[in-house]
């Protein structure tokens, strides 16, 4: 519903000294309703046999078809499917949401858009059917904690996880789907970092996003000082000169 519908119905309201909160509230769902309807992608139509018809989308098969007796009752059929796909969306649902969203305000590239697709197929393929107001902070923990040993998650995975995990969950705070807060299950798992398997990188196949460039050269000269201080004794000095040509694989 626009707000200059939502508008209008104040406005009769108040020209027509009709100070009712029922009737506004009822107007409104009354535009709700009409709006979900214009926006359902099938026809609705009566058969031959005098009942109603329509299509509602159905992820297995492409869509099903659904029958009523009455306009009324098919059109019923058609406002509470989209009802529940707005007011309780699936996981999936919400991660796609955001994804995209973030694409469409060009704050994530092709390549991230697509990483974040791939990080939620390999995690959140089962628990994605979920309704999203289903979900428990507890169960989001401990599904988190879970990732690791399952999938056998290095560091940089596990934080490519939480990064998808807290974006989704933020916008369906946003969207009032959760009122759990998102920062604190963040900040109450039970992960250390002896829970990852050490990774030896080799710099020379190593590819990066751009965005991503600051941390990984901020992490190599952390480990680069850490070798120099240990062969200080034995060695020159480490040069600091080197260390660009060693953050790009050069």
């Amino acid at each position: 519903m626009t707000d200059m519908n939502l508008n209008a119905v104040l406005r009769d309201a108040l020209e027509n000294e009709i100070i009712n909160l029922a009737y506004i509230q009822e107007q409104v769902e009354e535009m709700q309703k009409n709006e979900i309807l214009s926006h359902h992608p099938y026809k609705i139509w009566e058969g031959k046999d005098g009942k109603w018809y329509t299509y509602l989308p159905d992820k297995e098969r492409g869509r099903v078809l659904k029958k009523r007796s009455t306009e009324q009752g098919i059109k019923q059929v058609v406002i509470d499917y989209w009802k529940d796909k707005l007011d309780n969306p699936t996981v999936e649902e919400v991660f796609t949401e955001w994804n995209d969203r973030k694409l469409e305000l060009k704050k994530i590239s092709e390549a991230t858009h697509l990483r974040n697709r791939q990080i939620y197929k390999r995690h959140f393929d089962e628990f994605g059917q979920r309704k999203i107001k289903s979900i428990t902070p507890e169960e989001m923990e401990e599904f988190l904690e879970e990732q690791i040993p399952e999938h056998n998650l290095k560091a940089k995975a596990f934080s490519n996880l939480k990064t998808v995990t807290r974006g989704m969950l933020k916008r369906a705070k946003k969207r009032k789907l959760i009122s759990f807060n998102v920062t604190e299950i963040f900040n109450d798992l039970d992960v250390s970092d002896k829970d990852f398997a050490l990774t030896i990188i080799n710099m020379e196949e190593e590819v990066f996003d751009e965005s991503e460039m600051p941390e990984v050269i901020r992490t190599h000269l952390e480990n680069m000082c850490m070798i120099s201080k240990n062969t200080l004794k034995h060695r020159q000095e480490f040069d600091p000169q080197l260390f660009p040509r060693i953050a790009y694989g050069l």
